[in-house]
């Protein structure tokens, strides 16, 4: 059992269903922790296998960034990225080594 197990991660946007994630920002890297993360609503097989594949190039998008300064530690601000009909917002919330992460479909 984890010490994680009752943890709800990610920015609490109010999306469903979403992935939401705790990732370590630092040096220019964002590492995601399978155990720092969790899905959220009711996500059915199809819509997981989909998140599989749009997570990888959001976590290379945002390591992007923060190789380019464009998101730092210290930072409050929002990040809105859009890939196959997918969004990822991600923000610091000034943590100093954290990334809260949310990954959904939009509403229609």
């Amino acid at each position: 059992m984890s010490i994680f197990e009752h943890m709800t991660w990610g920015l609490g946007t109010p999306n469903l269903p979403k992935l939401g994630a705790r990732a370590i920002l630092q040096r220019g890297y964002v590492d995601f922790l399978g155990d720092r993360a969790g899905m959220y609503g009711e996500p059915d097989e199809a819509w997981r296998a989909e998140c599989d594949t749009v997570l990888p190039h959001f976590l290379r998008e945002l390591t992007k960034m923060a190789k380019a300064y464009q998101i730092c530690t210290d930072m409050d601000a929002v990040f809105r990225l859009e890939h196959k009909g997918w969004v990822c917002e991600a923000s610091p919330r000034r943590s100093y080594g954290y990334l809260y992460l949310d990954i959904y479909h939009p509403a229609n």
